[in-house]
């Protein structure tokens, strides 16, 4: 298994700052299962019975440890949780080439067809958000309704000033292409693509959606109001005194919000 070298301080700084980390996995501790998915194997934990709910990690993450609040609510409240980790990060190893989202996209849906699963609730954290909104876009029967938080659809949804301090993180990294940090931040950089993701896009998305930021999100404020406004069945929920972190630091505010929108007919 690929394991990522810690980033330098600044960069580590910025992905601390989005809720993201690039975690250690201890060897042996694997309550979830492999599947293998495009050529690669993916790691992913099920868990729960009932209607399912896919939650999918941010930037450098894994799904076991940004929804560690939410995993026990979701399934005592009666569903099946999935939650994979996407290539090179958390247990699933990394392959040849940058990162994309929209091949970490196909992966997702490429494990629902092997879990055989037809649809689920999508539950996604800055860049599983992304992912989030690109499935429901691609692949709409598959997603029954999203709860997405920190989403951006363009690098510029990012301040100005982490912008530069990824750029400059970027010229002076030590790491190899190959590494994962070093793919993160490329892609964080240079994505989603107005082919990713766009207002029009985001039109397409008829199924409901609750998009969540913190009001100190990393995201800015505007760039999420837009995103909203795109949506064409949308509501929003803006968590007080919080960062981009929503599922991690705010969960007695996020879990009955998330609980009561999935709850719904």
């Amino acid at each position: 298994m690929n394991r990522p070298r810690l980033p330098s301080n600044l960069l580590l700084r910025l992905l601390l700052s989005a809720g993201a980390l690039l975690l250690p996995v201890a060897v042996g501790a694997e309550p979830g299962q492999w599947a293998k998915v495009n050529g690669h194997r993916m790691y992913y934990l099920r868990a729960g019975s009932g209607s399912p709910v896919l939650l999918l990690h941010g930037g450098g993450d894994s799904g076991e440890h940004a929804f560690a609040n939410q995993i026990g609510a979701l399934i005592d409240a009666g569903h099946e949780v999935i939650a994979p980790d996407q290539v090179g990060q958390g247990r699933t190893p990394g392959v040849p080439g940058p990162l994309s989202y929209g091949a970490m996209m196909q992966d997702t849906a490429a494990l629902l067809r092997r879990l055989r699963i037809d649809s689920v609730d999508l539950v996604g954290f800055s860049d599983g958000g992304i992912l989030g909104l690109m499935l429901a876009i691609r692949y709409p029967e598959l997603v029954n309704r999203l709860v997405v938080s920190g989403v951006n659809i363009s690098p510029a949804g990012l301040p100005q000033g982490h912008l530069e301090a990824l750029q400059a993180e970027s010229d002076a990294a030590a790491e190899a292409p190959e590494e994962t940090g070093a793919k993160l931040r490329e892609l964080w950089l240079h994505a989603p693509t107005e082919q990713d993701l766009s207002p029009a896009l985001l039109a397409t998305i008829r199924q409901p959606v609750l998009l969540m930021a913190g009001d100190h999100d990393l995201i800015r404020l505007d760039h999420t109001i837009d995103v909203y406004r795109a949506l064409p069945n949308a509501q929003l929920f803006v968590v007080p005194d919080t960062g981009h972190g929503t599922f991690d630091s705010r969960p007695n505010l996020v879990n009955p919000v998330l609980l009561g929108f999935l709850a719904r007919a």
